[in-house]
């Protein structure tokens, strides 16, 4: 968000992706300041530069089991980077709730992969990792 608004940096870059120019965003949000579009085209752009996932997993070793919503692509490019994956997809554990998920990664001392936020609530128990994604 914006400072103070209730503007997503998002949705200004997407606006401005899509032909708005600064001027027409000024007008017809009056409570952004140039300054405001231009933080979020800053902060894009810093969004942009983050290394991803797989870049990351190429730095360490991990032990992860990975939600059924983590797609396959992403399941394999884990592995050829020698991770050990656990991917729950076609295994007796396909569909099990959360907290048994939660469960299983505890046990395996594995880091949890998912999309599901719900993870969040987790995050204060001692673990051995969660990865909430966000899938583009």
């Amino acid at each position: 968000m914006c400072e103070g608004t209730r503007m997503p940096v998002h949705q200004i870059v997407r606006m401005l992706a899509n032909g708005d120019t600064v001027d027409s965003l000024l007008a017809e949000y009056p409570f952004l300041s140039r300054e405001d579009i231009m933080a979020s085209l800053d902060y894009a752009g810093l969004a942009e530069e983050q290394v991803t996932p797989i870049e990351v997993a190429n730095l360490w070793w991990m032990r992860v089991p990975v939600d059924e919503n983590i797609p396959r692509m992403t399941v394999e490019g884990l592995r050829a980077l020698g991770q050990d994956v656990r991917d729950i997809r076609g295994t007796s554990n396909q569909g099990i709730a959360d907290p048994d998920l939660w469960g299983l990664a505890l046990a395996e001392s594995r880091t949890l992969i998912t999309t599901d936020k719900g993870f969040t609530e987790c995050r204060l128990a001692p673990h051995y990792g969660i990865v909430i994604g966000r899938l583009r």
